[in-house]
């Protein structure tokens, strides 16, 4: 299976360590590529993409994936996404984190 296919059973996707947006322009067009191929009906795919975060030359960011035809975010923050406060992690040093954008579903 490809991973549109695994992935593309679900309506949001949470996902972490995305080194690029591109990773998830292009997860996107599969997963719209791939409803078409499987129903012949394409379903519509959108994202969000955290700020990097890290230091040094490895920087990630957050993002998050959603079917459009069965959710819709509700509010967003910058950059569509509720930045938390900075905190120590346990080897003591800083860390950002992302909290999930409220979204609300479709029944379908």
């Amino acid at each position: 299976q490809s991973r549109a296919e695994v992935v593309g059973q679900f309506d949001v996707l949470a996902l972490q360590e995305v080194l690029s947006e591109n990773a998830m322009r292009n997860l996107v067009f599969e997963l719209e590529r791939q409803s078409a191929l499987q129903t012949g009906s394409r379903q519509h795919w959108s994202y969000l993409v955290s700020p990097a975060v890290g230091s040094g030359g490895f920087r990630e960011r957050y993002a998050f994936g959603y079917c459009t035809d069965r959710v819709s975010l509700v509010a967003e923050g910058p950059q569509g996404l509720y930045p938390e406060r900075r905190r120590a992690t346990s080897s003591g040093s800083p860390s950002s984190r992302h909290s999930v954008p409220a979204c609300s579903t479709s029944p379908s």
